[in-house]
């Protein structure tokens, strides 16, 4: 049997006109092939069920802003300090090429083909 997942903090409901608490739980890695999901948050409402499974940015965001989460220790903190950013990649100047001839002007539109009717084709 396998081992049940454990809650690891409460936040309040993020549905709509609902005041109830939903415990927050981690996605475990199932199997030895990583998994997009893992290690991602999600709330289990009381009311509503499960929610914000989708491991979406601003589903991970809410949990972190609004949730307390317990530490390893067993004390509550607040939300996890997000990661650093990266740093913006470094451009380089733009190259300057030698100056080069202009395009020739172009030719004379070609005159329309006719059918033997004398129509012009359209």
């Amino acid at each position: 049997m396998k081992p049940k997942n454990e809650p690891i903090g409460i936040v309040a409901c993020p549905m709509r006109d609902c005041d109830r608490d939903a415990q927050i739980f981690k996605f475990r890695q199932r199997t030895g092939r990583g998994s997009p999901f893992t290690g991602k948050l999600y709330v289990a409402c009381p009311v509503h069920g499960r929610l914000l499974t989708d491991g979406g940015a601003a589903g991970q965001e809410y949990i972190l802003t609004h949730g307390s989460i317990d530490s390893p220790g067993g004390t509550s903190q607040g939300a996890e300090p997000a990661p650093e950013p990266a740093p913006p990649p470094k451009t380089e100047a733009p190259r300057v090429s030698a100056p080069t001839r202009p395009a020739p002007a172009p030719a004379a539109p070609a005159a329309p083909a006719r059918r033997p009717s004398g129509l012009l084709i359209d």
